[in-house]
C-alpha cells in the first residue's frame, strides 16, 4: 500500500510540473489588457491600434517629418538609416539628430525603397506597437501588417507647399489622434 501512495504521489507531482509551464503570463492574463480601437488610414483600410501608442516605427519619405510635427517623436524606437547619417538642413532632423542617432536602424530610407517598407528583422527586434508609413497602397500594407504581425497605418500628406492641402490636413489630425492616445482615438 505505501509503494501505491508514493507512486501516486509521484505521478502527481510529474503532473503538476508539466502543466507549471503552461501558464500563462501574458499581459492579458495578468489582468492588463491592451485596449485597441479601430481607426481608418489614409488609404481608407480600417486598422486596429493599441489606444495608447507608446512606440512606433516610421518608414517612406516624410513620415518622420510627419511625426516630429505632432511632437510624437518621444515614441519613436526605430527610424531609418538615412535619418541618422545625411544631414541636410532639414529642421526636424537637425533639432533631433542626437536622439535618431540613438535609434536603432529599422530601413534604408529615401526615394530608393518608396512602397518597400521597413527591413522585418529590425523591425521586429525594435518592437513598435505600430508602423506608420507613407507611399505604400493598401495591399501592400495589408501584406506588410501580416507579415509583421504588427499594425500598419499609412499616411498621405499630399502637397507639403500648402497647410490647406486636405491630405496634410487629414493626416496631421489622424498622426495627432494617434499620439494623443485613448481620449482622441475614440472621437
Amino acid at each position: 500500500m505505501k509503494k501505491i501512495g508514493v507512486l501516486s504521489a509521484l505521478i502527481s507531482l510529474m503532473i503538476a510540473l508539466s502543466f507549471s509551464g503552461c501558464v500563462d503570463n501574458t499581459a492579458e492574463s495578468s489582468g492588463e489588457i491592451t485596449k485597441t480601437v479601430e481607426i481608418v488610414d489614409m488609404v481608407g483600410r480600417t486598422v486596429e491600434v493599441p489606444t495608447d501608442i507608446q512606440r512606433i516605427v516610421c518608414s517612406g519619405p516624410g513620415c518622420l517629418r510627419l511625426v516630429t510635427y505632432v511632437q510624437a517623436q518621444d515614441r519613436l524606437v526605430g527610424v531609418e538609416s538615412i535619418e541618422q547619417e545625411n544631414i541636410s538642413g532639414r529642421p526636424y532632423q537637425l533639432a533631433n539628430m542626437d536622439f535618431f542617432q540613438t535609434l536603432p536602424m529599422t530601413g534604408l530610407g529615401g526615394g530608393k525603397e518608396i512602397g518597400v517598407g521597413p527591413y522585418p528583422e529590425q523591425v521586429i527586434s525594435a518592437s513598435p506597437e505600430v508602423i506608420l508609413i507613407t507611399y505604400m497602397d493598401a495591399d501592400r500594407a495589408d501584406e506588410l501588417q501580416g507579415k509583421y504581425g504588427i499594425p500598419v497605418v499609412v499616411l498621405q500628406y499630399g502637397d507639403v507647399n500648402s497647410f490647406h492641402d486636405e491630405n496634410f490636413v487629414g493626416c496631421l489630425n489622424l498622426l495627432g489622434k494617434l499620439s494623443k492616445g485613448k481620449k482622441e482615438l475614440k472621437k
